[in-house]
């Protein structure tokens, strides 16, 4: 409703009372419109308009759900795309490392981020987790962190390697020894991490779930 409004006017009757259109109300409340278009039903149609809301329907066939989703794909790309160029760290130093995380699923979309912010990929660490998620296909077990460079930046390698053996942690949350592989690699005086979910030492710590270590 952000972006196209409110396709489908809320049904109303005479006296103010609303029959179908909750969810789309409760949506105007959150994006704080004070207006919104409304559908007057008179009193004999009541009956039959709030049966036919909550009774008459018809889902999409499979064959209209993939058609709606191809059409809808090209734009999505296109906004996506939109996104990563407008958040591009111009600010960030012309000599640095970023630790970008993904998933299997996501790889490819990884990648695009990498080429849109002006980052080298240089190698992949991959999260050996100690138990089992999700999968469509086969159910992960790994996730994945890949390294890339903007200009020339100092790391000191020694015996790191591309593979992280750790705990399964809260929902999205990146376990302690992947700070210390970061911070033995990459010896900087300060870190930054977005939508972290907990503060460390040494590190500005940026979203929306940010904790206590």
């Amino acid at each position: 409703m952000a972006e196209l409004g409110l396709l489908q006017p809320v049904v109303v009757r005479p006296d103010g009372h609303l029959i179908a259109g909750e969810r789309r109300l409760r949506a105007a409340q959150l994006l704080g419109w004070e207006t919104i278009p409304v559908t007057i039903v008179d009193l004999d149609e009541i009956a039959r308009g709030e049966f036919a809301e909550n009774a008459v329907r018809k889902d999409f066939t499979l064959s209209e759900a993939v058609a709606i989703k191809r059409a809808l794909e090209p734009l999505e790309r296109a906004r996506a795309k939109e996104r990563m160029l407008a958040g591009r760290p111009s600010d960030a130093h012309h000599d640095c490392v970023l630790w970008l995380w993904t998933t299997n699923q996501h790889m490819r979309e990884a990648f695009s981020v990498l080429d849109a912010w002006g980052f080298h990929q240089k190698t992949i660490l991959t999260w050996f987790k100690d138990q089992m998620g999700c999968g469509d296909w086969l159910r992960g077990q790994t996730e994945h962190c890949i390294m890339a460079v903007r200009g020339k930046p100092v790391v000191t390698l020694t015996n790191q390697t591309i593979s992280l053996h750790a705990p399964v942690r809260a929902h999205s949350e990146k376990p302690p020894e992947f700070y210390h592989l970061v911070e033995s690699l990459c010896p900087a005086p300060r870190y930054a991490e977005l939508f972290a979910r907990s503060i460390r030492p040494n590190w500005d710590s940026h979203g929306d779930e940010v904790r206590p270590a």
